[in-house]
Order: structure tokens, then sequence, then C-alpha cells
């Protein structure tokens, strides 16, 4: 995640605290994604939270788990 938290904090000129809470916010609209079963959706979510390409949602479903 650690990645990911570097970019938010260089491009989006943030701090550490406001990436995390970020983060989770994100994680929690994937999971609910996942609950409802609609894995497509995934793509969406980190795109419209973190404003990140679809190839970083392994690097991201990868340090959730």
């Amino acid at each position: 995640m650690t990645e990911i938290i570097d970019i938010l904090m260089l491009r989006d000129g943030i701090s550490e605290n406001e990436a995390y809470t970020i983060i989770n916010e994100c994680k929690e609209e994937l999971m609910d994604a996942v609950y409802r079963g609609n894995y497509l959706e995934a793509e969406d979510i980190i795109a419209s939270y973190l404003g990140l390409e679809p190839d970083y949602l392994d690097i991201f479903l990868n340090e959730m788990l």
C-alpha cells in the first residue's frame, strides 16, 4: 500500500493521514461491491477514489488481503 500512499501524497499534495483515509474509504466501497458480487465495478471504484489506472487494482487488492 506504500506505493499508492506515496502516489497520492505526491500527486495530490495531501498528508499521509489523508491518503489513508481515502484508501480506507476505497476499501469499504470495494468490499461492498464484492459483497454484492459486482466485481466489474472495482476498476471504477479505484479510478473514482484514487484517480489511478486499472493497473493499480492488482496492487491495491494484493495489499488489502
